[in-house]
This record gives structure tokens, C-alpha cells and sequence, in this order.
């Protein structure tokens, strides 16, 4: 049972590293060049975190569902024992963290350059935020079966909310916005049910 469950683990882990990883590394390494980023203040800080490091969770969390979404391997997957639904707990869980980690290395940069804002804070907040913006898409990709769908519900999502994600950053993440986050990523999993 251990080995198997190694290997489950450590499968989903590439799905989650292979899929989108890169993609959010690349956009850190362009946000500093989009934002001038040295001796930032806190609400600046929250700025800059809320409207576009918050992204990293679109290509984390999106294409989550990707390699299941051909027709021939979603069959084959949905024939084996281990649930698919518990294959999406784990690679939402793993995308979270990798989420966390790249905002907090991502802070600890913009600490690096100056900025003076209270850094574990702000790295729960802008990962909620991350989180929620990354669980559209991913709930529109198992929706619709096609990670450009939910790539597009997630942009979508944003534009709508933009304004609204650094007033997250800065005073904390409502109430409303847990309830969401919860509600998106059960209705994930319920998708996610064969």
C-alpha cells in the first residue's frame, strides 16, 4: 500500500510541476520588469502582489485536469481503483503549496529590493487570492472538458474582480471569498466524481 500511494503521490506531483510550473516562473521573472518593484510601501506592496503575482495560480491550477480531458486516457483512468476525484485532491493540494512557495520566494525578492510590508501576511493573503484565480479556470477546464475554457473563465474572472484583488491583499480575504473558494473546488471534485 505504501508503494502505491508513493507512486500516486509522486505522479501527481509531475502532472502538477510539468503542467504549469514553468509558466508561472516565467511570469515572476517578467513582473519586475512590468512593476518596478524596488522600495515599495505596503499598499504598494499589496498593489503589486494582488494585481499580478496573485496570476501564478491560473497556470498552476487550471490545466490540472488536462491529461485526463482526452477521451481515450480518461477512460483508462476511471477504470483504475484509486479514485480520480482523489488524483484532483491531491494535485489542487500540491498546486497550493507550489503556489505558496513561489509567492513567498517571489516576497522575499521584493524584500530583497526594499519594499517594507509584513511578508507571512501578505503571502496567505495574495495565495488565497492566487488560489480562487486559479479555481475558476480549474472548475471551467473539469466543467467543459478543455483547459482553454477554463484559461479563459479564469481571465475572465479577473478582469471582473482586478480591482477588488489588492483591497484583498491589503485588508484580508472576506469572508465571501472562502465561501467561494470552498464552493468552486467542491464543485471540482464533485466533476471530478467517475
Amino acid at each position: 500500500m505504501c508503494g502505491n500511494l508513493y507512486v500516486i503521490v509522486k505522479e501527481n506531483v509531475k502532472v502538477v510541476l510539468r503542467q504549469g510550473a514553468w509558466a508561472a516562473v516565467l511570469f515572476l521573472f517578467v513582473v519586475p520588469h512590468l512593476y518596478g518593484i524596488a522600495n515599495l510601501n505596503g499598499e504598494k506592496a499589496a498593489d503589486c502582489l494582488g494585481r499580478l503575482v496573485a496570476f501564478v495560480g491560473i497556470p498552476l491550477f487550471v490545466p490540472l485536469s488536462k491529461p485526463e480531458q482526452v477521451s481515450g486516457l480518461r477512460d483508462v483512468i476511471l477504470v483504475k481503483e484509486f479514485p480520480y476525484r482523489i488524483s484532483i485532491f491531491l494535485r489542487v493540494v500540491f498546486a497550493a503549496l507550489l503556489s505558496a512557495v513561489f509567492i513567498c520566494i517571489f516576497e522575499q525578492y521584493m524584500r530583497y529590493r526594499g519594499c517594507d510590508f509584513p511578508t507571512v501576511i501578505y503571502t496567505v493573503r495574495t495565495a488565497g487570492v492566487s488560489m480562487l484565480a486559479g479555481g475558476v479556470g480549474l472548475l471551467g477546464s473539469a466543467l467543459f472538458r478543455g483547459t482553454l475554457v477554463g484559461i479563459l473563465m479564469s481571465v475572465g474572472f479577473v478582469f471582473l474582480c482586478y480591482d477588488n484583488f489588492t483591497g484583498m491583499v491589503l485588508e484580508g480575504v472576506s469572508g465571501f471569498v472562502l465561501v467561494m473558494e470552498v464552493l468552486v473546488y467542491g464543485s471540482v471534485l464533485l466533476l471530478c466524481k467517475e
